[in-house]
C-alpha cells in the first residue's frame, strides 16, 4: 500500500477512532503559545462531552458518574455486580483499576506540570492556581487507587467517592 493510500485509509485527522498524525520536522514555524492554547481548549472541550457519541459517555465526567452507578447497580447487566460477581473477578476488576489509574495520580499531575509550563508561555498566571488544583486531584486520585488496592476494598466503596471526584473534576476543568 502506497503512503497516501494508508493515509486515506487511516481517516486522516478523523475525529474518532483513526487519525492518522506524521511527526517530523515542521514545514513552517510553530506557533507554540497558539498550540499550547488550543492543547487546553481542547482538553476543557472533551472532558464534558468527549465526542458526544453513545460510547463515549464512559468517558470524561459523566463516564465517572457512569461507572459509579455501574459499580454497585445490581439490575445493570454491565455493571459490576453482575459481571464481577464473584471474589476473584472482583479482586481482578479492582486491580485492573489500580494499574489503570496509578500513572501519576491518573496523569493529572503530569497535566498540572504542563499548566505550569502553560502559565509562564502564555504569561497566564491563572493557570498556575489551576495546575495547583489538578495537582490536588492528583492526590484524590492516588487515594481512589490506594482503596481500589486495598484488599478489603469493594465496589460500592469506589462508587461512594466518584461523584465527588468527578464534581471536582468538572469545576477544574470549567474554571
Amino acid at each position: 500500500m502506497a503512503w497516501d493510500e494508508l493515509i486515506e485509509a487511516r481517516w486522516t485527522h478523523a475525529k474518532k477512532y483513526g487519525g492518522l498524525f506524521v511527526f517530523g520536522t515542521p514545514t513552517a514555524p510553530v506557533d507554540l503559545r497558539s498550540a499550547v492554547a488550543a492543547a487546553i481548549g481542547r482538553t476543557t472541550d472533551c472532558l464534558p462531552a468527549p465526542a458526544r457519541s453513545s460510547f463515549d459517555s464512559s468517558f470524561g465526567f459523566q463516564g465517572m458518574r457512569k461507572w459509579a452507578t455501574s459499580l454497585t447497580d445490581p439490575r445493570d447487566r454491565r455493571g459490576w455486580p453482575k459481571l464481577f460477581a464473584e471474589p476473584d473477578a472482583r479482586r481482578t476488576a479492582l486491580a485492573s483499576v489500580v494499574s489503570g489509574l496509578a500513572d501519576d495520580g491518573a496523569a493529572r499531575r503530569l497535566y498540572a506540570a504542563f499548566l505550569d509550563e502553560a502559565a509562564d508561555l502564555l504569561t497566564e498566571p491563572a493557570l498556575a492556581d489551576i495546575a495547583d488544583t489538578y495537582r490536588t486531584l492528583g492526590d484524590r486520585w492516588i487515594a481512589f487507587v490506594d482503596l481500589a488496592g486495598a484488599p478489603e476494598a469493594t465496589p460500592a466503596d469506589l462508587a461512594e467517592r466518584l461523584p465527588e471526584l468527578a464534581d471536582a473534576e468538572q469545576t477544574a476543568a470549567l474554571s
